[in-house]
């Protein structure tokens, strides 16, 4: 037996492999010779039929081996004993000396293989010839053509001495044509102890076999044919994607004209309202109807203001829920005058100003710059007009530059052509602030709790800083 690793043979190439693809087995470290061996012998007797070697390993402890072991673990090699298979399992048992009890169990005759899988015959024969190499033990079927060959510790070696098995382990084929004196020598060459004589004689066996006929008539004309299929494939793609580019022309065309519609549509109007002067007065007319409304700069397409408002859009919920926790972010990060140094009199002004029912209200301010073709934005650390030294900027906006939500409801109305919802959206854009944004409410608060400009307007339109808004809340405490 040789130890030389065999993957140079005709007949265990790939050229081999395309013509003979009913005559497969496993490559054991590399060695391919099995395959080899295989079509050697079974390619005149094969005839339509197929075989297939699996090469499948395990490993165990000798004391999982016991009564059950085969109802647990014959998974491991049942699975793959199809119809036409040669499964050669090689295991190996935790201790060497223990390889035996695993043959004992497939020997019980009362739990053993054959007891479990009464269709297959033990090939005793076969593991008394090889008993002085390998030790193994062989079961077929003759009816699936199947068979299992358990072996311990596979080896190279062992690997070329089981090929001397094929006539035993695919029989069916030999059943009628026995097996030559030619290849009796090649089998025989698989027990040398150097690999010379099988190589030679291997690829006496394959030079019998007209591999350039074959590969020209099966390989070169089916890469023609092939070749003609694949540009075939190409023109068909290319027809679709045509296709799919003209119906996609189509649809572009059709929103075109609905497209084009609407615009003639849309001009036709603003030139009768141009004519008439309709035009010339609803947008002024809305900016001297809103006080809280001031024009900085026209630029283009572009009209720059600044909302003059109140913050009213809050969760009042929101608040009551987070004011209650003494290490809510509405008490801390943020500077403060010594006046609102308590946190209970920072909240007292905070329940007057953010509750459900609050009793003045923040004078807030916002800029924001809207292109008419279809975009809001507005400007952080923008410097506000003297007019605006009682306000607040909305933090959203002076420090982040975020309008939130706001900006897609903004963007919707200017490309409906809706300039006056547009500027609607950003008075309630103004009007807001999230209160559970511990990164923008900080700005708000510290600017409330330091400012002395009257930011806050009391239920009688009195502005009044914050520390007087304080003192009015706890007159009216103590007059209550």
């Amino acid at each position: 037996m040789f130890n030389k690793a065999l993957n140079e043979m005709t007949l265990s190439s790939r050229m081999a492999d395309n013509m003979f693809p009913n005559i497969t087995a496993a490559e054991y470290n590399g060695d391919t010779s099995f395959a080899a061996t295989l079509r050697a012998l079974l390619i005149p007797r094969i005839g339509e039929g197929k075989i297939n070697l699996i090469l499948q390993q395990g490993s165990f402890r000798s004391s999982r081996i016991d009564h059950d072991f085969f109802y647990n673990y014959e998974y491991r090699w049942m699975d793959y004993a199809k119809s036409d298979t040669v499964v050669m399992y090689n295991f190996q048992v935790s201790d060497k000396s223990n390889d035996q009890d695993f043959f004992d169990a497939l020997d019980d005759p009362e739990n053993g293989f054959i007891k479990r899988n009464e269709s297959y015959t033990a090939l005793d024969a076969v593991s008394k010839a090889l008993s002085s190499s390998v030790n193994i033990r062989a079961y077929s079927n003759l009816e699936t053509r199947t068979t299992i060959v358990f072996v311990a510790r596979l080896n190279m070696r062992s690997w070329h001495l089981l090929q001397c098995t094929i006539p035993a382990i695919v029989r069916w084929y030999f059943a009628e044509s026995k097996i030559t004196e030619e290849e009796k020598k090649l089998l025989m060459s698989l027990n040398n102890r150097n690999s010379a004589d099988y190589e030679r004689l291997i690829e006496e066996f394959a030079s019998k076999f007209d591999f350039r006929t074959y590969m020209i008539d099966h390989v070169v004309a089916g890469f023609e044919k092939d070749s003609r299929q694949n540009q075939l494939h190409a023109l068909d793609d290319n027809i679709q994607n045509v296709e799919y580019e003209i119906r996609s022309i189509l649809d572009r065309y059709k929103d075109y004209i609905d497209q084009l519609d609407s615009y003639k549509v849309r001009r036709a109007g603003l030139a009768e309202m141009i004519r008439t002067g309709e035009g010339n007065t609803e947008l002024t007319d809305y900016f001297r109807s809103q006080k809280q409304l001031d024009p900085v700069e026209v630029s283009g397409s572009h009209l720059k203001f600044i909302v003059r408002t109140y913050l009213d859009n809050y969760d009042p919920d929101l608040y009551a829920t987070i004011s209650k926790r003494s290490g809510s972010h509405l008490y801390h990060n943020y500077d403060m005058s010594p006046k609102f140094e308590d946190r209970g009199v920072r909240k007292k002004l905070m329940d007057a100003l953010f509750s459900d029912d609050p009793v003045m209200r923040i004078k807030m301010c916002a800029y924001y710059d809207l292109d008419i073709r279809g975009h809001v934005d507005s400007y952080s650390g923008y410097r506000y007009p003297s007019n605006c030294s009682d306000y607040i900027p909305n933090p959203h906006l002076q420090y982040h530059d975020c309008l939130g939500d706001h900006q897609r409801h903004i963007n919707e109305r200017l490309l409906a052509g809706d300039t006056i919802g547009a500027i609607a959206q950003c008075i309630s854009s103004a009007q807001s602030v999230n209160l559970g944004e511990d990164v923008t409410v900080k700005y708000l608060l510290q600017e409330l709790f330091t400012t002395k400009k009257k930011v806050i307007e009391l239920p009688d339109g009195t502005h009044v800083s914050p520390e007087e808004a304080l003192d009015w809340l706890n007159e009216q405490e103590k007059e209550a």
